[in-house]
């Protein structure tokens, strides 16, 4: 998976054992402090909503590594949640994240996401969202972001192409095999 927006950019690349985790790799860069985080990631899908018409999720997201900035390192550590709720037209989400790396980094963050799919395709169609996405990054210099997107996915590929109010591309890729 890769994340490009205008405060950071980040490649993941994880394994899933079971259906409930994931482990992996990631490498974050924060534009702002021009900080690196190298994190081993755990991620766990902590409880899941089937019903009839929709589906909702709860995610724990965690990491521990190294962070890097200006030739100095420091033990790092990156924890936070997700919750999602969608139908076939609808999509909501919320997500937080709090890193940790004593004098080089310190921040929280959120994400919220709303979406609308303007059409219901079958399983091998692409499929597309419009959605509007708010960041509030008050550590990092960012208090809010506010990006429309879209989202196409078809199978295992997904990706998301917008632009922020301050006129920053966000472009978003992944691939799952």
């Amino acid at each position: 998976m890769g994340t490009y927006n205008g405060s950071e950019s980040a490649a993941m690349a994880s394994y899933s054992p079971t259906a409930r985790d994931a482990l992996g790799v990631s490498s974050l860069y924060l534009r702002d402090d021009e900080d690196w985080i190298h994190t081993a990631t755990y991620n766990r899908l902590l409880a899941r909503w089937n019903k009839a018409d929709s589906q909702a999720n709860l995610f724990l997201l965690s990491g521990l590594g190294v962070a890097e900035h200006a030739g100095d390192t420091n033990l790092a550590g990156v924890i936070g949640m997700e919750a999602d709720w969608e139908t076939r037209r609808l999509y909501v989400s919320y997500e937080n994240r709090y890193i940790y790396a004593g004098d080089i980094e310190q921040s929280y963050s959120h994400k919220a996401r709303v979406g609308v799919a303007p059409y219901v395709g079958g399983y091998d169609d692409i499929h597309s969202w419009l959605m509007l996405q708010v960041d509030h990054q008050p550590d990092m210099g960012e208090e809010w972001v506010v990006t429309p997107l879209i989202r196409l996915f078809n199978q295992e590929v997904l990706g998301e192409f917008g632009i922020s109010h301050k006129g920053d591309v966000m472009v978003n890729v992944t691939w799952q095999f």
